[in-house]
């Protein structure tokens, strides 16, 4: 390596992270890193991303503020406690915990069901856009119309930590199966309508597809050029015949409806795994290109790291 070319990121974070001074901050420091190098990696501004989130969790705390006199002091929190054990919240099962939220008094009757939560957040994920879905945007449609009575910021994170753990798993569940998709041609993703071994009923598809439906209200204009693209339309006609049509006249439903749904159920799956594969198309195809290492930076150019300084007063002081 010459002396004007820059280390690389890793090798500077090595070397200053020696220098944290107490373990506490070395873990602070990891969480920050690791937040804001996920964020480059998926196109993502990290100040915007970290701010969008801040303000959701700080609009959320003042909610609570605001009402939590409206129920008794710590009920949510026994709930809670009661169904998964005190003190292991954020380690159970997500759906428990959001299972033991619409079961305590501080949940609104509009809130999502553990089915539609499982499908409204596989919609944010697989959402076939360059930009996700922000925080910000999405969580206020956890309780539909109603707001949600929390008591203090702690119940908060219990509810909120649990749906961003499922989301998380989601995330990874999808990118894994997408993966061995394309490598191996098995299809062993399975949306949570799936989790016995018998056939889903349908009206467990329709619940599931109902939280989808609703992460595709937040991006209308992105499914609607999806829907009109006879290319793309394929991939969500599986979801169609679960949408709320309403009351449908009776003379207008086909013979074999049954089998239609059981067939595009069957297909949900792996359209899933398509969408996500486009979505991570669209996405990378906002990146910047990779810097080239090989190319000679001067010492007054912009640094190759990205923080906007000068080189000769960022990673050319190395």
């Amino acid at each position: 390596m010459s002396d004007t070319e820059p280390l690389p990121k890793s090798v500077l974070n090595r070397k200053n992270a020696l220098f944290a001074g107490h373990d506490e901050g070395a873990e602070n420091w990891a969480c920050i890193a690791s937040l804001i190098e996920t964020c480059k990696m998926n196109g993502v501004d990290p100040q915007a991303y970290v701010a969008d989130v801040l303000q959701a969790r700080q609009f959320l705390a003042g909610l609570a503020a605001r009402r939590a006199h409206a129920v008794g002091v710590g009920r949510l929190q026994l709930e809670l406690d009661r169904r998964t054990g005190a003190g292991s919240r954020m380690t159970a099962d997500p759906m428990a915990v959001w299972s033991s939220f619409l079961a305590s008094p501080a949940a609104p009757k509009t809130a999502m069901s553990p089915l539609e939560l499982d499908g409204y957040l596989t919609g944010i994920v697989v959402t076939p856009q360059a930009a996700p879905i922000l925080p910000s945007a999405w969580m206020a449609r956890l309780w539909a119309n109603d707001k949600p009575i929390f008591e203090d910021e702690a119940q908060i994170n219990a509810v909120l930590g649990a749906v961003m753990i499922h989301y998380n798993t989601l995330l990874r569940d999808i990118d894994r199966s997408l993966e061995r998709l394309e490598a191996d041609r098995i299809l062993d993703y399975r949306p949570l309508f799936l989790s016995g071994d018998q056939k889903p009923t349908h009206g467990a598809v329709g619940a599931w597809v109902r939280g989808f439906w609703k992460a595709m209200e937040l991006a209308p204009t992105t499914w609607c050029k999806l829907a009109e693209d006879e290319r793309t339309k394929i991939v969500i006609a599986p979801f169609v015949g679960f949408f709320d049509p309403g009351k449908p006249d009776p003379h207008e439903i086909p013979n074999d409806i049954d089998d239609r749904l059981d067939e595009d159920a069957a297909l949900i799956p792996r359209m899933i795994l398509v969408l996500r594969k486009l979505a991570r198309i669209r996405e990378a195809g906002t990146r910047p290109a990779p810097l080239d290492r090989r190319t000679k930076v001067g010492r007054n150019d912009p640094c190759p790291c990205g923080s906007g300084r000068k080189y000769k007063r960022c990673c050319g002081r190395v």
